[in-house]
């Protein structure tokens, strides 16, 4: 399932925005029109939509997703990260690797981590988000070394610190 989200998660949105913007034009025009209407009948539509409008831009959805992503799976993620570090010397410098199936929940897009080491430090990327061809987000194991645009052969959009060596990211890959 994964795997075709990027694809129909667009149509999705747009679909879910256009409804609400029906919903909010239609509310608009019956309360315009409709004044013999009792008052709280005419309040009601207009009421429902401005409250869908108003929750929606102050309430941070996106952030409250992934604070619980990320710490209801910081446990099995680290399990991964140890298990990376027991089989260190097996990698090469920049690899994917194709985690089992009790760890595949943990990374979207094809249960799959990107690895990046240099020397004895390394960092691991577990997807939240990988787009179709150039956008992806993540949570980044950082291992003796710092996090730094270019990383991952990508261009940071966002990037926050939400524990000691682990990271959220928003990139592109460069082209």
């Amino acid at each position: 399932m994964d795997v075709i989200t990027p694809l129909f998660a667009p149509l999705y949105f747009l679909l879910l925005y256009g409804l609400v913007f029906f919903v909010l034009a239609f509310s608009i025009v019956y309360f315009m029109m409709n004044k013999q209407e009792k008052p709280v009948r005419r309040y009601v539509a207009l009421a429902i939509a401005a409250s869908c409008i108003t929750t929606q831009l102050l309430f941070p959805f996106d952030k409250l997703s992934l604070k619980h992503d990320f710490y209801s799976n910081k446990e099995a993620r680290e399990e991964v990260v140890q298990m990376v570090k027991s089989n260190f010397e097996l990698y090469d410098e920049y690899e994917h690797i194709e985690l089992t199936r009790e760890f595949a929940r943990l990374s979207k897009g094809g249960g799959e981590v990107t690895l990046e080491k240099t020397g004895t430090s390394f960092k691991i990327i577990f997807y939240t988000y990988r787009g179709i061809l150039m956008g992806f987000s993540g949570f980044v194991y950082v291992y003796n070394t710092s996090l730094e645009d270019g990383d991952f052969y990508c261009n940071f959009i966002n990037k926050v610190q939400y524990d000691n060596r682990w990271y959220w990211i928003n990139g592109t890959y460069k082209e």
